[in-house]
């Protein structure tokens, strides 16, 4: 019998990320329960983002639903010990999302927060996502913080990405590339069977609220379909 992976969410406030819920509902090996559950049909139809309230009110809720992933979103609301907890009922990968004020207009935080966050729970996957100008001279500082996977946009450094792979893959973490909506996925094309992730965005990098791009899944196919056609692992 397949494996249902049982998704779930804590937090409330505007959510960026209930954009990628089409994806994940479509999944045959995926169950999606709570807060989830009740709107995944009203986003389907819109193909939006929502603001749910009260998705989940409490962390010993949302533990017993029993979840395999968890989106941990809302952060102003959501404690270290909330973290800690997802993370000893079992989710063992977190995603960063670093951005500089200059790739993308917003700025969240840097290798300091993920330092912190490593020591405190060292044995998690750290997926670390650069929207940044210059990934190259900050790969070292997030690799000694502890990230597992370093993602840089291809956007970022058109003529020097194999330099950036060298960088990062010299500071001893895994390599993601990404690149933006209006980014044609042939440019990625060099990449596949170098990198170890290609990051689709479906929404312009850097704001919360934006409309799904129902072109995401084509452009991920393409991806796919080159990379079966070239035989890469």
């Amino acid at each position: 019998m397949e494996k249902k992976y049982r998704v779930g969410l804590i937090g409330v406030g505007s959510i960026a990320h209930i954009a990628h819920l089409p994806i994940l509902a479509a999944r045959t090996d995926v169950e999606m329960v709570g807060a989830f559950a009740e709107h995944i049909e009203s986003v389907q139809r819109t193909q939006e983002s929502y603001a749910i309230q009260n998705a989940v009110h409490n962390m010993d809720e949302l533990l017993n639903l029993g979840l395999d992933c968890a989106f941990v979103l809302s952060p102003k609301t959501v404690h270290a010990e909330q973290v800690v907890r997802l993370l000893e009922a079992g989710v063992d990968l977190m995603h960063f999302d670093v951005m500089d004020g200059h790739f993308v207009p917003n700025i969240s935080y840097g290798a300091p927060v993920l330092k912190c966050l490593h020591a405190a729970m060292p044995d998690v996957y750290y997926d670390v996502h650069l929207m940044i100008s210059d990934p190259a001279r900050y790969a070292a500082d997030f690799a000694r913080a502890g990230a597992s996977l370093i993602t840089f946009h291809l956007e970022a450094v058109p003529d020097t990405a194999e330099e950036v792979i060298a960088a990062i893959r010299a500071a001893g973490c895994q390599v993601g590339i990404s690149i933006r909506p209006g980014t044609p996925v042939e440019a990625v094309f060099p990449y596949l069977g170098v990198v170890d992730l290609i990051l689709v965005m479906s929404v312009e990098p850097g704001f919360g609220g934006q409309k799904f791009l129902p072109t995401t899944p084509t452009r991920i196919a393409a991806i796919c379909a080159e990379r079966t056609r070239r035989g890469c692992d």
